[in-house]
């Protein structure tokens, strides 16, 4: 009746921040084997929009921007679902340093995302966010990446190496692509 409306996909779950509060309020880490599934399915699914062309095969450029725990939804037959795309400005939390400094941003910005989503699935703990955006944003530039491993000790060595790579605060030595990051942790679980 010429009304404008957006229709959008019916989606049954959760996003992924109550099911970490839940794990880090009863101290039950979460099974690695879990976390590998929510990142690997993320990062073929942030692949897939960085990857995306014009009909002329040239790419469109697409960088999420806010990849967060409340922005990626487990739906209860197991998919994971990437939530807010075109959304421009992101958490500072899980914002890559070149992002917080306003300079030129490709799709490394949420390989460096996924690393802060990865390490908080795996420590129940959050990485960057202290308690005003000033702390937070010096905590991403500047304090020192801790070991995943002193609180998830189980988790194999190769693993935790991954997700310190997909930290690294210059882009150049980070994961090239999403794909890149989801393929090296799951053969960093399987190994």
């Amino acid at each position: 009746d010429g009304q404008l409306y957006i229709v959008m996909e019916y989606l049954e779950g959760v996003t992924l921040l109550p099911v970490l509060r839940q794990a880090a309020k009863g101290k039950h880490p979460l099974a690695v084997g879990l976390v590998a599934g929510v990142i690997q399915q993320t990062c073929d699914a942030l692949h897939y929009a960085h990857e995306l062309t014009n009909r002329d095969g040239s790419r469109l450029g697409v960088v999420h921007r806010d990849v967060t725990p409340s922005n990626l939804f487990l739906t209860e037959t197991g998919i994971v679902k990437v939530l807010d795309f075109g959304i421009a400005k992101g958490k500072y939390a899980y914002m890559a340093p070149e992002q917080l400094r306003s300079e030129e941003i490709d799709r490394r910005v949420d390989v460096f995302a996924m690393g802060v989503v990865a390490f908080e699935m795996l420590a129940l703990r959050r990485l960057f966010q202290r308690k005003t955006d000033y702390l937070t944003f010096r905590a991403v530039m500047e304090l020192p990446i801790p070991n995943l491993r002193e609180f998830r000790p189980d988790v194999p060595a190769r693993l935790a190496e991954v997700i310190t790579r997909s930290l690294e605060r210059d882009p150049a030595a980070r994961f090239a692509t999403a794909r890149q990051f989801g393929a090296e942790l799951t053969d960093a679980i399987a190994a």
